[in-house]
């Protein structure tokens, strides 16, 4: 966008909910003052050259591929982006390398051959964002070519990047410039403003952030802030059901982590994310595929959610890691239980894992209206045209020859089922 108006008018424009619109217009507004120092302004600008990047990479995509853009939103631009998105989630997760760009420091060739890199071409063939009378080999090369010149582009920046050709300084104290760098508060959410990036989250995600597990500074939010702006508004941060399902769930089942999260969309105290280094004072373990080394975990966790990112091959890799998370809690007959949130493909290979273990105890279709999923960070929430799955396992129940702790998980997980089914009767009602 080529400035910060521009950005906040097309925000509001795509936003679907009108009243968080209104709202925001209508609000009563006021500043929140901030405190950055000096080094912390230039660690920011870093952070921020990612997502100026990051938009950079997504043009050149839409320009190469020929997709037309005269609001923002089109079927092309939102599958392209979301492709891009789980392309880097997948960089992200296997590759961690955090001064690169998206973490990863692949040559072109590298691109090429990365299995996920097929994948990500692929499905833009199968959306039909490629056509059939593409040079598909010649597009994939330029794409490939584009990642790596942004990661270039990159290094190159942030090797000279001092805060003296940020800001202004005085003595030891940046002046900050209100309109670059601002947070406002509209009562019931927050604008967060860095340059030409904007951000609204509720104040009930911006506290939550702020204070869940230590009270974190006004740089350390920032910087989460921008950090997630590599996702921006993609699907990435949907999440199954509402805040009271989770709240519901973690009463009956004795549970307080989250195996995939974000600090925009995380429920439980603690819970796992990309990464460590931004979000570790808000409750984060790290990533998912370190915790079966976290001590911390192994001795505080009672209980988790396991609700991935719909990519495929990271959900059939990590989907394996549930059964040696519960083999962990199994030998020292602790009861652990994990409540699954999936989308419904049966012939997955994460699917039959999971429904074949030797710890899962329930499961339960959900079809397209039975279910909703939310956008924590903003409290926005609607039904998804896709059936879901909830599965129920646990580390000791179908050992015990008493079965009244097996029949009370399954009394528990019933009553949880018609929690979803009534709050989507009522989400369908207010509609």
């Amino acid at each position: 966008f080529k400035n910060s108006n521009t950005n906040k008018q097309l925000i509001l424009k795509m936003t679907k909910n009108q009243k968080y619109t209104k709202k925001i217009k209508r609000n009563s507004k006021k500043q929140i003052k901030l405190y950055i120092t000096p080094d912390e302004l230039c660690m920011l600008d870093k952070e921020y050259f990612r997502f100026v990047l990051y938009e950079k990479l997504l043009n050149h995509i839409f320009n190469l591929l020929k997709i037309k853009n005269k609001y923002g939103v089109s079927y092309n631009i939102n599958q392209t982006k979301n492709a891009v998105d789980r392309l880097i989630m997948n960089l992200i997760n296997d590759i961690h390398k955090p001064n690169h760009i998206f973490f990863t420091d692949f040559t072109k060739n590298d691109f090429i051959k990365y299995k996920e890199y097929r994948k990500f071409i692929d499905e833009l063939k199968e959306k039909k964002v490629i056509k059939r009378t593409d040079n598909i080999k010649n597009i994939s090369r330029k794409i490939a070519d584009l990642f790596y010149n942004i990661n270039l582009e990159y290094l190159s920046k942030v090797k000279h990047l001092k805060y003296s050709k940020i800001v202004k300084t005085n003595l030891e104290k940046p002046i900050l410039k209100r309109k670059d760098i601002h947070l406002i508060d509209w009562d019931s959410y927050i604008e967060i403003h860095y340059k030409n990036y904007t951000k609204y989250i509720s104040k009930v995600r911006y506290d939550k952030i702020r204070n869940n597990y230590t009270k974190i500074s006004d740089y350390q939010f920032l910087r989460i802030i921008l950090r997630y702006s590599l996702t921006k508004d993609s699907g990435q941060q949907w999440s199954y059901g509402d805040d009271e399902l989770y709240l519901m769930i973690k009463d009956k089942f004795n549970i307080n982590c989250e195996l995939f999260g974000s600090p925009l969309n995380f429920i439980m105290p603690r819970y796992c994310s990309m990464f460590l280094d931004t979000d570790e004072p808000t409750g984060s373990y790290g990533s998912f595929y370190n915790i079966l080394d976290n001590d911390n975990f192994k001795t505080t966790s009672t209980g988790s959610f396991y609700s991935p990112p719909y990519v495929p091959s990271l959900m059939d890799e990590t989907s394996k890691m549930i059964d040696d998370i519960l083999n962990i809690f199994n030998k020292q007959n602790i009861d652990y239980n994990i409540i699954c949130f999936l989308p419904n493909w049966e012939d997955s290979e994460h699917f039959k894992t999971l429904t074949n273990s030797k710890y899962h105890i329930t499961n339960k279709k959900l079809e397209i209206g039975d279910y909703i999923c939310q956008k924590k960070s903003i409290n926005q929430k609607l039904l998804l045209s896709f059936p879901s799955r909830c599965i129920l396992l646990n580390s000791i129940a179908n050992q015990e020859k008493d079965k009244k702790h097996y029949n009370k998980l399954i009394k528990d997980f019933k009553e949880s089922m018609n929690y979803i089914y009534n709050e989507a009767n009522e989400f369908k009602k207010q509609k």
